[in-house]
């Protein structure tokens, strides 16, 4: 009697993780963050804009991003709180207006450690903006 219960309960379950795998061009990626999108929060003094883009596991796309070149050494990292940080790329003195490009991870750095894209500034041991993806 309870068989049949059972077994439609399963076939909902299975059917529910089959849809929460994130799809690009018919592949899968088991990564549920793909396509997430955040956006930096706008700091004047660096001209900070634009957004972030989740393309796969190891694939951030910058779409729209705008700094002046600080006076500071910066960098763009991935943290999550301050307990674990990633540099993908020293920004210091370079100039972006609008640009999109995309940054791949360093090998053996993976996305599910990291939840946040920020504009760090060493020097103030913090950052000036930062743009949040994933939970």
């Amino acid at each position: 009697m309870w068989r049949p219960f059972f077994v439609i309960l399963t076939s909902v379950f299975l059917l529910l993780g089959a849809g929460c795998q994130a799809r690009r061009g018919g592949e899968q990626y088991p990564y549920p963050d793909v396509g997430s999108v955040g956006a930096f929060q706008e700091y004047r003094r660096w001209g900070i804009t634009g957004g972030v883009t989740v393309v796969d596991q190891r694939t951030l796309r910058f779409n729209n991003f705008s700094f002046n070149g600080g006076e500071l050494k910066t960098e763009i990292r991935l943290q999550r709180e301050r307990n674990k940080v990633a540099t993908l790329k020293d920004i210091t003195g370079q100039t972006y207006t609008d640009a999109a490009f995309d940054l791949t991870l360093p090998e053996g750095v993976g996305l599910d450690d990291f939840n946040l894209v920020t504009v760090f500034v060493p020097e103030l041991g913090a950052p000036v903006s930062g743009a949040e993806f994933g939970d």
